[in-house]
């Protein structure tokens, strides 16, 4: 399906909806989305859903970090983002 215009807010913003979608698939596999400088330059972004009761996303939680800092081990940053939310979805009756 298409998602019309889509809004350059970087260089490296994603525009091509291909491409798009294979990042949505990933996202839903791995549980957590990458923003390589696509919002901003020289930011990176990892995000992942908190799920309620009904298995939905209720809400996110996202950690951004300069590039200048950012490890090269980036499960540093992902697994504690991924045990974080899953914690808070069990609190809201997510099994």
């Amino acid at each position: 399906r298409g998602l019309g215009d889509v809004y350059k807010a970087a260089n490296k913003t994603l525009t091509d909806t291909d491409k798009i979608n294979e990042i949505i698939k990933l996202t839903r596999k791995n549980g957590y989305s990458f923003d390589n400088e696509e919002n901003e330059e020289g930011i990176v972004c990892f995000g992942a859903a908190i799920l309620g009761g009904s298995g939905l996303p209720v809400a996110s939680v996202s950690v951004s970090v300069p590039t200048f800092r950012l490890k090269k081990d980036k499960s540093y940053y992902w697994q504690p983002l991924l045990l974080k939310c899953a914690q808070i979805s069990k609190e809201l009756g997510f099994i």
